[in-house]
């Protein structure tokens, strides 16, 4: 509770006042009792009264002085009185400021307590604000960290699902060319097991056939000698000796015919020696068609080189 200092002091002025006047109004009667007037106006009386004795005197005296004090104490006694009604009108007025302090301080203390509630509402109000958007502004940081985090994942997985693709699709092509290289490898060995059974074979054959042959040459070497010398004969009959050729000479005859012994073809491999033994060697041929065919066809050749060389 907040004292008024002004009031006090206020009633402390009021009070030293009171003992004042209280104190004046006692000397009042002495005063009165001692001013010029009054002590010649008793000395008169006393002068003009009878004379009195001093035991009278002593009684009128202390009459005097009882009605002096009795005056003395009735004024005090209203003072007292008056000095007490202004105490308790003060006390009065001093409670009915206290409680009108006490009103003013227990309003000025529900205004402060409302003022307080409604700052601490407001508090309250404010950090329940403040935390919702907190919790929102966590929330959606949150929720902007799992959709980044989603996002990652997901990005991860499909790099990953490519990784994955490309890789697959590597080793799969990998694995084609593995597969298709092994296909051409064995494709390649068996083309050149082929191609080495084929040549085997035809080794074996070309022996055989050599072997074939060899023997058929040792079998038809007389028929192929009788053949050619047939042939030779008959180029011989139909060759003319030009003038002035050589009386002894040979050459290398190619030959080309059919199966029947049409001459084709006649060419000179080795020369006779001039152009003229050849051009007579080559008309000598052509003239000599068809040419004897063999006892044994076996012997038969569409193409073959003889030796002409005259008799």
């Amino acid at each position: 509770m907040n004292f008024d200092f002004r009031a006090l002091a206020f009633a402390l002025i009021i009070h030293v006042l009171m003992v004042l006047m209280l104190l004046l109004a006692i000397d009042m009667p002495k005063l009165e009792l001692g001013g010029k007037k009054k002590i010649e106006s008793i000395e008169t009386l006393i002068i003009d009264a009878p004379i009195m004795t001093t035991t009278e005197k002593l009684r009128l005296k202390d009459d005097k002085q009882r009605k002096l004090q009795e005056i003395q104490r009735q004024k005090k006694l209203e003072l007292e009185k008056k000095a007490e009604e202004k105490r308790k009108k003060d006390e009065a007025q001093r409670k009915l400021v206290a409680e009108q302090q006490r009103k003013e301080e227990a309003e000025r203390k529900r205004v402060e307590e409302n003022e307080r509630k409604a700052l601490e509402q407001k508090k309250k109000e404010d950090q329940a604000r403040k935390e919702k958007a907190e919790a929102e502004k966590k929330r959606k940081a949150e929720e902007e960290k799992k959709n980044r985090e989603e996002a990652e994942k997901k990005r991860l997985a499909d790099e990953e699902a490519k990784k994955k693709a490309i890789e697959d699709a590597r080793k799969k092509a990998e694995d084609a060319k593995r597969k298709a290289e092994e296909a051409e490898r064995r494709k390649a060995q068996e083309a050149l097991e082929a191609q080495m059974a084929e040549e085997l074979a035809a080794e074996e054959a070309a022996r055989a056939r050599a072997a074939e042959e060899a023997r058929l040459r040792d079998q038809l070497r007389p028929v192929l000698a009788r053949w050619v010398a047939a042939m030779r004969n008959k180029v011989a009959r139909n060759w003319l000796r030009p003038p002035g050729g050589s009386e002894y000479f040979e050459c290398s005859v190619f030959v080309k015919q059919l199966n029947s012994g049409e001459v084709l073809q006649v060419k000179i491999e080795e020369s006779c020696g001039s152009d003229v033994l050849n051009e007579s060697v080559r008309k000598a041929v052509l003239k000599a068609s068809p040419l004897p065919l063999p006892e044994d066809m076996r012997v038969f050749k569409k193409e073959l080189i003889f030796v002409f060389k005259p008799d």
